[in-house]
Parts: C-alpha cells; sequence; structure tokens
C-alpha cells in the first residue's frame, strides 16, 4: 500500500517534470539556419538582416534589421555590376571602383521594391529577418531601366541637335545625355545587342573633349604682364570664345573654374561672354605665374551635377593664360620745396622709389605722363618758417616745419585712389632757416619711411582693409 508520504513526493515530482517542460517551451525554438549562415540558391539575391536587443534600439529594431538585410542584397547586386563593368570599361583617373559605387546606388533604389520578406525570427537577445530578391525580378527591372536610360539619353541628344540650340544647351544636353547611358553602361551590352549605345557614349565623351578643346581665350589687356591690385584697379577682363570654323562664337553664361596657385575661382560669363576676375592677389610678385581656367562642369549640368562622376573620363582640357607676374609700372610726380625753393637733393621721392621698387618689385618712369603706366604717384612737401627766430642763452634758433601729402592716382592721374600725408614735422639751427629746413627734412625723412611707406607698401600688396 502506498504511504500518503509516497503519494506527495510522487506529486511533487510530477510537478517539478511539468515545471521544467513549461519552461522549455517558454524558451522558444532553436534559431533557423539562416541566422548563422546566409541561404544558398542561384535563383535568388539573399540578405539577413541581424540586430541585437538594446534599450536605444527598442522601437526602431525592425526598420534597422530591414535596412542592414537589403543592404546585404545591395552589396551583391554590386558585386554582379562590378563583374560586368570590369569587361566593357577600362579605368580611368577616377577608377572603376567610383563607377560602380554610384552605379550601385542608382540601381538598387530602382530594383529593391521587388524584395519579398521570407522569416522573422525573433529572441530575447536579438531580432533577424531573412529577405530575398528573385534574380529574374532583378533582370526584368534591369531591362526596363536599360530601356528607359537609352530612351532619356536619345531625347537629350535629339535636342542637343535642334536648330537654334545656344552652344551652353548643346553642352549640357551631350551631358545629360552622357550620364543617363554611363548609370546602364553595364546593361547596354546585354540589352542592347546592336552596341549603338556603346558606341554613343564613346562619341559624346570624344565631342566633349573636341568642343572643350575650342575654347579660346582673349584679354582686352595691352600688357600681357599685368600684377591685379585689390581695390585699386579695374578687374581684369576675359573673352570666352569657341571656335566655329573661323569666326569666334562669344560664350554667355558658361561657369568656368579658374585657379592661380592653391587660390580657387568660380567665374561665370555674362551676355557679351565676357568674365572677369575681381582679384588675384600673389605671394611674390617676382614670380612667373600661370592661371588654369577649366570648365566647371558640375555647375553647367545643373541639379544633374550631383550625379556625374564618370566625366572624370572625359578628359576635358584645361586652358591656361600665362601671366609674366611683375610689379606695378608706375610715375612718381614728386614736388619738394625748401622755403619755397625746389630741393637740390630730395630727401623723400628716392626713399619711397627704393622701398617700393624693393618691396614689390615697382618699375618707374620718368616724365609726366609720358609713358602707359598702372599708378601716378604724387608726392608734395615742403617747409615752412616757423616764425621769427627766438633768443636762447645768447643764441639765435631757427625753426622750420615740414609737411608733406601723397596720394596715389590712377593710371590717368585724375582719380585718387589713396591718400595720407604727415603734418608739422619742426626741426631747429643755429644757423639760419636753411639750416633748420634741412634738420626738418631729416627727422620728416625718418617718420616718412616707418609711417608713410608701410601703408603704400600693404596698400600695392592688397594687404589693406
Amino acid at each position: 500500500m502506498t504511504s500518503v508520504r509516497d503519494m506527495k513526493v510522487a506529486g511533487l515530482k510530477l510537478l517539478l517534470f511539468s515545471m521544467v517542460i513549461i519552461l522549455s517551451g517558454c524558451a522558444g525554438e532553436k534559431p533557423p539556419v539562416w541566422y548563422t549562415e546566409l541561404p544558398a540558391g542561384a535563383n535568388f539575391y539573399h540578405g539577413v538582416g541581424i540586430v541585437q536587443k538594446t534599450s536605444e534600439n527598442a522601437e526602431n529594431i525592425r526598420e534597422l534589421a530591414r535596412n542592414a538585410a537589403l543592404a546585404d542584397i545591395a552589396s551583391q547586386i554590386r558585386v554582379n555590376i562590378e563583374s560586368e563593368m570590369s569587361s566593357v570599361v577600362t579605368e580611368s583617373a577616377g577608377g572603376i571602383d567610383e563607377k560602380v559605387d554610384f552605379i550601385s546606388q542608382s540601381r538598387t533604389a530602382a530594383v529593391l521594391t521587388g524584395v519579398e520578406q521570407v522569416q522573422i525570427f525573433e529572441d530575447e537577445t536579438s531580432y533577424g529577418i531573412y529577405m530575398r530578391l528573385s534574380r529574374t525580378i532583378y533582370q526584368q527591372e534591369s531591362e526596363k531601366i536599360c530601356k528607359l536610360g537609352v530612351a532619356e539619353a536619345q531625347n537629350y541628344l535629339d535636342q542637343a541637335q535642334a536648330d537654334n540650340v545656344e552652344p551652353t544647351q548643346v553642352l549640357q544636353n551631350k551631358l545629360y545625355a552622357l550620364n543617363k547611358l554611363s548609370m546602364i553602361e553595364d546593361l547596354l551590352t546585354r540589352y542592347d545587342q546592336d552596341g549603338s549605345s556603346v558606341k554613343t557614349i564613346s562619341e559624346i565623351r570624344s565631342s566633349l573633349a573636341e568642343w572643350f578643346g575650342q575654347l579660346e581665350l582673349s584679354t582686352s589687356m595691352d600688357k600681357a604682364n599685368w600684377v591685379m591690385l585689390k581695390g585699386l584697379v579695374q578687374p581684369i577682363p576675359i573673352y570666352v570664345t569657341q571656335m566655329s570654323g573661323s569666326d569666334r562664337v562669344a560664350l554667355k553664361r558658361f561657369p568656368l573654374q579658374v585657379s592661380f596657385g592653391s587660390t580657387s575661382f568660380k567665374i561665370q560669363a555674362n551676355d557679351s561672354g565676357m568674365v572677369k576676375l575681381e582679384t588675384i592677389h600673389f605671394d611674390s610678385v617676382t614670380a612667373s605665374g600661370i592661371i588654369s581656367i577649366e570648365p566647371d562642369v558640375a555647375e553647367l549640368a545643373g541639379e544633374q551635377g550631383k550625379v556625374l562622376p564618370f566625366l572624370k573620363t572625359v578628359q576635358l582640357p584645361k586652358i591656361q593664360l600665362n601671366l609674366a607676374v611683375r610689379g606695378p609700372l608706375m610715375e612718381i610726380r614728386a614736388n619738394e620745396t625748401a622755403l619755397d625753393k625746389p630741393m637740390d637733393h630730395p630727401y623723400l621721392s628716392p626713399i619711397l622709389k627704393t622701398t617700393l621698387q624693393k618691396a614689390i618689385q615697382a618699375e618707374f618712369v620718368d616724365g609726366f605722363g609720358q609713358n602707359s603706366v598702372d599708378y601716378v604717384i604724387s608726392l608734395n612737401a615742403r617747409s615752412v618758417e616757423a616764425g621769427p627766430p627766438t633768443e636762447t642763452y645768447g643764441k639765435t634758433i631757427y625753426k622750420c616745419l615740414t609737411s608733406v601729402e601723397v596720394n596715389v592716382l590712377d593710371a590717368q592721374g585724375e582719380e585718387v585712389l589713396f591718400t595720407t600725408h604727415l603734418q608739422d614735422v619742426d626741426g631747429a639751427a643755429f644757423s639760419g632757416y636753411d639750416a633748420a629746413s634741412q634738420k626738418s627734412y631729416a627727422k620728416m625723412s625718418k617718420r616718412f619711411e616707418t609711417e608713410i611707406v608701410p601703408k603704400l607698401t600693404k596698400l600695392f600688396r592688397g594687404e589693406t582693409e
């Protein structure tokens, strides 16, 4: 006979066994095979996204896992594109990787609409999703993309060949057509059996290179050796034209990139085809320099300029304008008088001339208006008696005051571009006013060299505000 105690023990064992069964059921199913190993199968692109659960991603963990799975599929499409591109494209300066990367970004956005969700698995620590894309659907979508791209490219080419189209618009339409075809270059070998579109790509690139090669520059400068100084002279006008047979055609509203050394300017022609370099500042005016001018293709293509990485393969030529850099050509109109008499040996103008020759390699001409110059410097200095002589300790002291005004004028000597002055620098002597005047000029020359000349040097270097 079974005792009550034995019955209680048996009941407790049964209860414990039941709890183990229940707890085992709560632990959930084992992770599917795809959780640890990417599914195989030639008919699909497979993608798996697994995200570990945290307090931060609790709300968007499903979206994170889905995006990871889609990225998995996209990477396989990229490999597929890369293998096809390597057989039809030679590497350029930008490299094939840049092309494949851009094509895959634009391609996957269109074809991933055919992705299907296969299975979801979730446990206490992670969330995973398995998705796949039928290769048949991918091929069908790719063929649609190819046909659409060819049609759009042909439409741009038709617009480029239409009557009465401005040169800039012709170029723009060709850039758009090249962009459309470059995006599907890997597909053209499969879906464009006669190879006409691949040939079109080559023809467009050749025509673009030829077109840019026909650009010519001319300037309205009489002198090729010119230094642009900030705020003092008119900008250098440059005319951008395109050769049309034996005639030059002004190129309107054409964006260009202009660089000199490390300095770069973006400029655009006005309706007359003329552009202006507003400011060029040279660190060393003794060096010869080259201004490099090239088409700003991205800006020319407008919004589509954001998707034109392949245009590096066009090998657009740069146009260079050589400038023999030199200092400005100047005329000094100096008038230095002592007690209303011209000075035989001026104090101030030699200091100014010597310093500017050394500091900015300025060249000077003699005579008034006999040569075509860049600037005229007008220097007027005079000494005057500072009153009657005075007696001190039995000696007579004579005093003089010297003042100077300096004006920088335009090439015609008419418009004042800059002015500065020093007033009433005193000098004294016992032997008379002539000696006092010389003393005053001597003191003035020191202040002139330390206060006036540095201002002019900075001005001509373009360092003033």
